[in-house]
């Protein structure tokens, strides 16, 4: 990266220098304007985009970086487990807190719960080649386009919006959301979850309002939040009745 931008203020300097020599000839009446001026204009013109490119692509090495963070940040919260005892994946909740009996037969969740765990699979892989992608955009500095950040941008909020729906929610609309609340440890893998999750929406709308600031063609959709609150529809329900 440090050689690509080396390289093009090299480039800089070497056109702006035959820059002053002809303008001083010219002033000293060595040679002519009319065979100076051309050459003169020519040279300011690639200086000048050399110039545009060294800062076009330092923007976007700059987002790149900031974009490869989030997404980081978005697989450890989801995709990366440490240990059995560690895992605090919202996915895990389908280990350790049963279906909700009073919506779906037990047979119906039992068929729901392997589809939810195939499709995660979907998702982390997903996930990794938006990663590996990034990755080797970050190796080659030079040949960033503002195409290949549009639809990096468009991909995130996508895979994104359907990792809420069709695992985090999905996973929530399954499990018993009484036993959930009474479980300590779904409980603090929840809580977890949401706090992290709030954080990192925050930040993936900040970096697509800096894209589109910057004039890159975003979608106009932006990451959602996270819609379902346990402890709401707990507190919605109504109390067993006393004899």
């Amino acid at each position: 990266m440090r050689e690509y931008f080396g390289s093009l203020s090299k480039g800089q300097v070497w056109l702006f220098a035959p820059q002053l020599a002809l303008l001083a000839l010219t002033f000293l009446r060595y040679l002519s304007i009319l065979y100076t001026a051309p050459i003169i204009v020519a040279l300011a013109s690639i200086w000048g985009w050399l110039d545009y490119t060294k800062k076009t692509h330092r923007t976007a090495l700059e987002l790149l970086s900031q974009f490869e963070v989030l997404l980081e940040d978005f697989g450890r919260l989801n995709f990366e487990q440490s240990g059995e005892a560690e895992d605090k994946r919202i996915v895990g909740l389908l280990d350790i807190v049963p279906p909700e009996s009073n919506a779906l037969r037990p047979e119906i969740a039992s068929a729901k719960i392997p589809g939810i765990k195939d499709l995660f699979l979907v998702f982390q892989f997903w996930y990794f080649s938006m990663r590996d992608k990034v990755r080797i955009m970050m190796r080659k500095a030079g040949v960033i386009l503002d195409y290949d950040l549009v639809e990096l941008a468009n991909d995130f909020v996508e895979f994104y919006n359907g990792y809420l729906d069709k695992i985090a929610e999905g996973t929530l609309r399954l499990v018993s959301k009484e036993e959930l609340v009474r479980s300590p440890r779904a409980r603090e893998i929840f809580k977890s979850f949401t706090a992290n999750l709030s954080e990192l929406r925050g930040r993936g709308n900040a970096f697509l309002k800096k894209l589109r600031g910057y004039g890159y063609s975003i979608s106009g959709m932006d990451v959602r939040p996270f819609d379902i609150d346990p402890w709401a529809d707990s507190s919605n329900e109504s109390p067993p009745a006393r004899n």
